[in-house]
């Protein structure tokens, strides 16, 4: 989710962007104007940011995977020290945890 969150932000920074003033890239934000009690308060709302954030979310958290770099890893007996004991044992203690994070494993 750290992509989604990340791209969301990304998003949200390019949409303040083009609806800057100098930019003007996008239409500016849509006035409303709200009654409480005797008092009239004019806020503001952008559609653009309420549209693009979460979309940017969606897209990010459910296809990230796909978009991502490949984690296949190949890993066979020359990755572990083959004369050295010390450093054989090493590496087979460390496969251990490397194994423990995969999905996969084809043997």
């Amino acid at each position: 989710w750290k992509a989604a969150v990340i791209s969301s932000w990304l998003v949200a920074l390019a949409v303040l962007v083009l609806q800057l003033d100098s930019v003007a890239l996008l239409p500016k934000k849509t006035k409303y104007e709200t009654w409480h009690g005797e008092e009239l308060f004019v806020s503001t709302r952008n559609i653009w940011s309420t549209l693009a954030c979460p979309l940017a979310f969606l897209i990010f958290g459910v296809f990230w995977q796909d978009m991502g770099p490949s984690r296949t890893v190949f890993v066979d007996r020359f990755c572990i020290h083959q004369t050295d004991p010390e450093l054989k044992r090493a590496g087979i203690r460390g496969l251990a945890g490397f194994l423990k994070e995969t999905e996969r494993l084809v043997v």
